[in-house]
């Protein structure tokens, strides 16, 4: 009786394996590939033609690293003012057109600028002297078509100095606007 136990055994392998066939999804077919072109036959000279190539691949469409990293140190640059003044000197101006580009070019991120003093006049003084000139900047902005709602203000007053020497060279960096990023990414850079 061992013959019809193979012969059994055989038949429900061949149908177990029909069935897992059936089942199975089919691969989708692959692309044919180009046709490659075809070459000139050697010459009797016994040269060949060296095999053809593939392209390197495309490069990443949208802006590199550096370029992203050159938007961002861009947001960051300090803006400085003259001693008591809220108003912008021409390179402030020069250091906020930077800005705006990069601002127009990522309509979602948001910032904060933060208006400092040097630590001349009263503390009460140099806190408003600090959120006059952030205003200014903010107001700078949104003359140029940056939407208010991108701009949130803060003054330090004389509270958070950059230098702390008592003359003239270290005032100077005091009198200043610091910019944070608070909302959204920079993915593109400004045309050029």
């Amino acid at each position: 009786m061992p013959q019809p136990n193979r012969r059994v055994v055989a038949l429900l392998l061949a149908v177990a394996s029909l069935a897992s066939a059936a089942c199975r999804k089919k691969p989708e077919a692959a692309p044919a590939p180009a046709p490659a072109p075809s070459q000139p036959a050697p010459s009797s000279g016994g040269t060949s033609q060296p095999a053809p190539t593939t392209p390197p691949p495309a490069a990443p469409s949208g802006p590199s690293a550096a370029a992203l990293a050159e938007a961002r140190a861009t947001l960051d640059a300090v803006v400085y003012f003259e001693y008591d003044q809220d108003g912008l000197t021409d390179m402030a101006r020069g250091v906020l057109d930077a800005k705006l580009a990069v601002l127009m070019a990522n309509t979602e991120v948001q910032i904060r600028v933060t208006g400092h003093a040097d630590d001349r006049g009263s503390d009460e003084y140099n806190l408003a002297l600090g959120q006059r000139r952030a205003a200014t900047v903010k107001r700078y902005f949104i003359d140029r078509g940056v939407a208010d709602s991108r701009i949130a203000l803060v003054s330090m007053g004389e509270e958070q100095p950059e230098c702390t020497t008592g003359e003239e060279s270290c005032w100077q960096k005091n009198r200043r606007a610091t910019f944070t990023v608070t909302g959204g990414s920079i993915t593109n850079v400004p045309p050029r």
